[in-house]
């Protein structure tokens, strides 16, 4: 997916999928990729903040979108 495709996400939400990632990214093992279970993980906590207010239904769309591109 295109960089452009999520240019929508503002700079607060930016940190906000990074931490996500970053949190996840120190538990794998050093050239492997995140697996479907971690990203399944990471989409559910996304959820979860969506439905609490924390982040919008479009960023949490578009931050689904960038879980699933992460290299695995």
């Amino acid at each position: 997916t295109a960089p452009s495709t999520f240019k929508n996400i503002d700079k607060d939400d930016r940190k906000y999928i990074a931490d996500k990632i970053q949190e996840h990214a120190k538990k794998v093992r050093i050239g492997v990729g995140f697996g479907r279970q971690v990203r399944r993980k990471m989409k559910r906590e996304i959820e979860k903040d969506r439905q609490r207010g924390v982040i919008s239904k479009a960023d949490s769309q578009d931050m689904k979108k960038i879980v699933d591109n992460l290299q695995h």
